[in-house]
């Protein structure tokens, strides 16, 4: 795999437009190792419409970082923070998440086909129009999350957190929602009426609404 500095470099010199960098920026990148890690501060960088396929970023410090429109299918995130981050329309298919932080992430429009995303932290994230279909999401921490017109088909929800997380027009035939809590949950009718909760938590406290 790719380093994110060599990742970064390709992007500037093969597609000059596609990464918001300025000189000044990229001398001053301060790189350190931590348990095996590499970790960088990138907190005022722009990485919109990057090319970050298949980069090892596990770890990574990208808080409230701008990636939108990136493409990171097959990258290793795991345990990455990216709270707060603005991923809209990315392409994460087959991406590595597992126990990654995106609380109050937007994700809204990104493809996460595939995507492993066990134990990950997504309270308050937004998947408005994001497809997560075959999404590996077991474990994970989805408390007041807005799904609205967002694709879950055959996604693996075994023991998720689904409190007060917010179900619209979401299209879910398939998936495992084995030991999921979906305690004050909202979910619209159509999006229930799709649900086969055989094992599931508390749906009796589900709200449901049109």
């Amino acid at each position: 795999m790719y380093s994110l500095y060599h990742s970064l470099y390709l992007s500037l010199n093969n597609n000059g437009d596609s990464v918001d960098v300025l000189p000044e920026d990229v001398d001053n990148f301060r790189i350190y190792i931590d348990i095996g890690y590499l970790k960088y501060p990138l907190q005022h960088i722009k990485l919109s419409r990057a090319n970050l396929q298949s980069t090892c970023l596990s770890k990574i410090n990208l808080y409230e970082m701008n990636l939108t429109d990136a493409e990171l299918n097959d990258t290793e995130l795991n345990g990455a923070n990216l709270m707060n981050a603005s991923l809209m329309n990315a392409w994460l298919i087959n991406t590595d998440l597992k126990e990654a932080h995106l609380e109050g992430a937007h994700l809204e429009g990104a493809h996460l086909e595939g995507a492993h995303l066990e134990g990950a932290h997504l309270k308050d994230a937004h998947l408005e129009g994001a497809c997560l279909d075959y999404t590996h999401l077991k474990g994970c921490d989805l408390r007041d999350a807005f799904l609205i017109d967002t694709k879950l088909r055959d996604a693996d929800l075994e023991g998720a957190i689904l409190r007060r997380t917010y179900f619209k027009d979401v299209e879910i035939e398939g998936a495992n929602l084995y030991e999921a809590n979906f305690k004050d949950a909202i979910m619209s009718k159509k999006t229930y009426n799709q649900c086969d909760f055989t094992g599931a938590f508390n749906t009796d406290k589900i709200n449901i609404i049109n």
